[in-house]
Order: C-alpha cells, then structure tokens, then sequence
C-alpha cells in the first residue's frame, strides 16, 4: 500500500490543499508532526529531527535506506512533488549529470 494511499481513506478534516494530498495532510494534524520548507524542499519533524520528505518516501518505496553516495532525484524537477512514481535514488555523479544537462 502507498504512503500517500494509506491514510486517504481515513480522511475525516475540510482540506485546504488538492485531493492528491489531503490524505497526507490530514495524517500530519493527527499525528501532530511539524513540517517545514528549506531550500524549497519539504521537511518534517516527527520528534527525532527534521528529516528530509523526498528521502523517506524513495526509503519506504525501497525498502531500505538511502546509502552514502546516493541521492534521490526528481524526475519532473519539483522539489515539492515527492509521490514515489517521482522519485528515483542515483548515484551523486549520476544524478549531477542530469542536472548539468538541464542547466544548458
């Protein structure tokens, strides 16, 4: 089951974000997590320190954590869409490849 399709069906707060995301954020109210945007990226705090959205969801779609090295990329470059069909892990040279071919 998806990390966003999990709590949709439990949706029982008037959202003011898209139906994409209103599961989610419902579950942060609840569960009274704190979030946060720093360097356009989201950010949560579920009492152990922030954590960084992007790289738990790319955990939790791999079933495993991230290892030094790697970083999670962004395939349609918005840092604030972080389904998991948007994400993939890469390799540091890897993934600046990509964007050293966006910049030109």
């Amino acid at each position: 089951m998806g990390y966003y399709k999990r709590y949709k069906s439990t949706r029982r707060y008037k959202s003011n974000y898209s139906s994409k995301y209103s599961g989610l954020s419902n579950y942060r109210r609840r569960s009274n997590f704190k979030t946060r945007t720093k360097n356009g990226y989201a950010q949560y705090n579920a009492g152990n320190g922030w954590i960084w959205t992007h790289r738990r969801v790319a955990e939790k779609k791999m079933g495993s954590s991230i290892r030094r090295g790697y970083e999670v990329h962004h395939i349609n470059g918005n840092k604030r869409d972080n389904r998991p069909s948007n994400l993939r892990v890469l390799s540091r040279s890897a993934h600046r490849a990509i964007h050293r071919r966006w910049r030109k």
